[in-house]
Order: C-alpha cells, then sequence, then structure tokens
C-alpha cells in the first residue's frame, strides 16, 4: 500500500470517527441524567470567565469562597472551557445561571429555587462536553493506531463509543471530559519522543508534553502527577534502551518540569503574589525579623501573616502544592458524609468490580483486557533484548499509572475518577482483541490443509 493512499485511508477513517462519534454523543445530550455538579461548574464557569473577560486578575478576586469546592479548591481552566463559551451566547441572549446546586436539599427543592439551569443553558454547556467528548475518541483511535495498528486504534475508538462511563461523561456539563482529553494528548505527544530520531524533535515533544501535562492539572491537579510519571518513564525508557544520551534526558526533563510548571501557575491567578504591593526593602526587612525568630526559637505561627504581609503575600506561590494537602482533607471529609463513596467493606474487590464489570463496554472485556496487558508486556520485555523500541509500552504504561494510581490513592468510590483508567483500558483490550481474532484466524489457516488432507 503507497504512503499516500495509507494516508488518506487514515483520514478518511478519522473523519469516520469524528462524525460517528458526534453522532452518537450529541444524541446522548438530552439523554443523560442531571447531576447537581452541572449547576455549579456552570455557576463558576460563568464567575471565572467574567473574571477573564474584564481582565480582572486580582488574587482575591480568584478565590471565590460562595463558590465552595467550585472555587480555589480547584483549578481553573475546566471552568473556563465551560462558561467562555457560554459566555459569549450570553451575551447575544441575555441568559445566565450563576447559582450552585444545595446538595443539602432534594432535586425537587433545587428546582424550586432556581439551583437547575435551565434546559437551553444545561443542553448548551452539555454539548462543549460533546466536542471533547469526539476529540477524546479521536485521541485513542490515534494511540492505538501510532502505538501498533489502525484496526487496533478502530476497535479501541468503538469501544469506548458504547462505554456507559465514558457517554455519561462526554454529555454532562463537568470537567472531567476536558481532564482527558489534555491527558490523552500528552499520551500522543509522548509518541513522538518514543519515534523521534531527532534531537530537534524529542525537545519539542517535551516541551509540548510539559505544556499539556500543566493544561491537564490546570482541570484537576492529578494531571501533573499523571503526566508527570508518563513523561518521566517514556524517556527514562528510551534511555534505557540506548537511544537518548544522558544530556539530553536531563534536558528533556527540565524543559517538561519548566514548562507544566509555569503553565501551571500562568492559568491560574490564585497562586500568584499581588505584584503592586511588592516592596523590596521591606521584604528584606521581613527576611531578617523571620531569621531573627527563627535563631532565637520564638517563631509564632499564629498572626505571621500579619506581622509579616510581604513573606505572605510572596507565599502565595505554595498554594499550588498546599493544593495536594488540601484535597486529601477535602476527600477525607466527603468521606465521611456520603454513602455513595463506600467501598462497601472490601475496598480492593469493591474497585475491581467496577473498574472491570460496572464500566465495562461489553461481557467479559476483562479478559481481552488481560490477554492485551500480556501482548504488551511480552513486546516490553523483548524491546530490551533487542534494544528496539516498543511503542506498546506507551498505552501499556498510560493504563498501569492511572491504574495504579487511583487503586492507591482514590479516597471516594465515585464514578468519574474510574474514567481516566476506563479509557486506558480500551487500547489495551483492543489489543487483546486484536491478538485472539489474528492468532485464531492463522491456526485455522495452517489447521485447514491437514484436515482437507485427512478425507
Amino acid at each position: 500500500m503507497s504512503s499516500p493512499f495509507k494516508n488518506k485511508w487514515i483520514l478518511s477513517i478519522s473523519g469516520i470517527l469524528c462524525l460517528l462519534s458526534g453522532a452518537i454523543l450529541f444524541s446522548k445530550i438530552g439523554e443523560t441524567s442531571f447531576h447537581g455538579d452541572e449547576s455549579s461548574w456552570i455557576a463558576s464557569g460563568n464567575y471565572y470567565s467574567g473574571l477573564l473577560l474584564k481582565g480582572d486578575f486580582k488574587r482575591e478576586n480568584w478565590i471565590c469562597p460562595e463558590c465552595g469546592p467550585w472555587g480555589s479548591l480547584n483549578m481553573h481552566l475546566g471552568k473556563l472551557l465551560i462558561g467562555i463559551p457560554m459566555k459569549i451566547v450570553s451575551q447575544e441572549t441575555d441568559q445566565e445561571f450563576t447559582s450552585f446546586y444545595d446538595w443539602g436539599e432534594s432535586l425537587e427543592e433545587n428546582l424550586r429555587d432556581g439551583k437547575v439551569p435551565p434546559t437551553d443553558i444545561l443542553l448548551r454547556a452539555r454539548r462543549m462536553s460533546a466536542v471533547f467528548g469526539v476529540l477524546c475518541c479521536l485521541l485513542v483511535f490515534a494511540i492505538g493506531y501510532f502505538t501498533y495498528n489502525v484496526w487496533t486504534g478502530l476497535m479501541a475508538t468503538l469501544l469506548l463509543l458504547v462505554n456507559p462511563l465514558f457517554i455519561v461523561s462526554a454529555t454532562r456539563a463537568t470537567t472531567d471530559i476536558h481532564y482527558n482529553f489534555f491527558s490523552l494528548s500528552l499520551a500522543l505527544s509522548t509518541v513522538l519522543i518514543l519515534k523521534g530520531r531527532k534531537k530537534s524533535y524529542m525537545m519539542l515533544a517535551s516541551s509540548c508534553s510539559g505544556i499539556l501535562a500543566g493544561l491537564a492539572a490546570a482541570v484537576k491537579i492529578t494531571g501533573i502527577i499523571i503526566g508527570g510519571s508518563l513523561f518521566l518513564a517514556v524517556v527514562l525508557y528510551k534511555g534505557m534502551l540506548g537511544k537518548l544520551e544522558k544530556r539530553d534526558v536531563g534536558l528533556s526533563i527540565s524543559l517538561f518540569a519548566f514548562l507544566s510548571v509555569s503553565t501551571i501557575y500562568l492559568l491560574n491567578p490564585y497562586f500568584w503574589p499581588s505584584f503592586d504591593t511588592i516592596n523590596g526593602k521591606v521584604i528584606i526587612y521581613e527576611l531578617q525579623s523571620l531569621s531573627k525568630e527563627f535563631a532565637a526559637g520564638e517563631v509564632r505561627g499564629s498572626g505571621i501573616r500579619e506581622r509579616y504581609p510581604q513573606l505572605s503575600n510572596l507565599s502565595n506561590v505554595l498554594e499550588f502544592p498546599n493544593m495536594f494537602l488540601k484535597w486529601r482533607s477535602f476527600m477525607r471529609e466527603q468521606r465521611t458524609i456520603w454513602k455513595s463513596a463506600s467501598w462497601n467493606g472490601n475496598r480492593f474487590a469493591s474497585f475491581h468490580q467496577r473498574l472491570l464489570l460496572s464500566y465495562a463496554s461489553f461481557f467479559l472485556e476483562w479478559t481481552f483486557l488481560i490477554i492485551g496487558i500480556a501482548a504488551c508486556f511480552t513486546t516490553l520485555r523483548g524491546s530490551f533484548g533487542t534494544k528496539e523500541i516498543a511503542p506498546l509500552f506507551l498505552p501499556f504504561l498510560y493504563f498501569v499509572i492511572n491504574y495504579v494510581f487511583i487503586l492507591t490513592f482514590m479516597e471516594l468510590n465515585w464514578a468519574r475518577y474510574y474514567l481516566p483508567t476506563v479509557i486506558a483500558s480500551k487500547v489495551l483490550v483492543a489489543v487483546g482483541i486484536y491478538e485472539v481474532t489474528t492468532r485464531g484466524y492463522k491456526y485455522v489457516v495452517e489447521l485447514r490443509p491437514s484436515l482437507t488432507s485427512r478425507k
């Protein structure tokens, strides 16, 4: 098959998948049940988009205590991706939704109090989620295609399009689908790291990966952990095979770290100090005074912000790492409140029951997942012997990192936290199906002559 024909064939398949995924997801927008979080994501999206469009970057406004968990507990990119399109449309229709759902009341009471978006606003916000759902489907196809073959990418996408958890997530006005879009984009960018031979390609891919990890984290903070782990493992794997010099490994990691963290800070004014109040002389004085307190062992935690306002202002940059601690406390608090977060006694069994059975695309999907994992592991092990890169390492690694992360750290047994691992599993399931199908066909073809000769 000639290269031009192959490229046209792949583009045709991509176009068909785009139309198919769009038709499926957009047809489900009105059927997906309402979730109270949709009210709050739309309202917070409207609030933060208003700040951005007005050019208001005052830190105190980006905290938004009235937004509750949809305020400064989350970074803001996901809210902006929901809110900006809504804000643009509202300028023409004068319709805005600004109410936060009250989980202490019933759905009927929230409807009565105007805390559920009107149907047209809700559907409009859901359409934007569906757009990102379509993009996720295309990314899954691309990952399957570039790391194995076109049939794997095609099957993985079709499995995703019949998965109930993905369909619900891609047709609700929440930020889960935006997070997965950036995570999948990062996974695809690391393909260039695996396959690229020129140093310039490596640096470009490392830069893209860093920015995408920052974008994923700017939706959900876990993006920097998942993205960083994936990138680091891919670079080290290529280095272990002797395909990268040590200095290039160090340069790639440095580029990734700088751009990912820079992206996070750039997109979140909540982490910025108030630049107009910075006074260099006062900062030096406060540093000297604080040093004396340390030396004398007289440091007092209470009132320290009031005593050292300049240092307090600069310490706003620490709100990003502090967000990990805030999330851990928040999730543990939620676990005591919501019965829906329960693991029903056996965390390990409950986790795997939901991941492998409840959120499967078809009955006994887990068997093909195991076969796919085995195929990836065998290919990976062989690559260390031949010193040749195995692209299947990427989807295998992407699944393993997401799986281990939620198995280890997920405090709440909520469906949306399974979504990245469910999406990651589809490429491996497709690999398993492809291996069983092709090996079975080969066995039948080889067996047929012997059966014919016996007659």
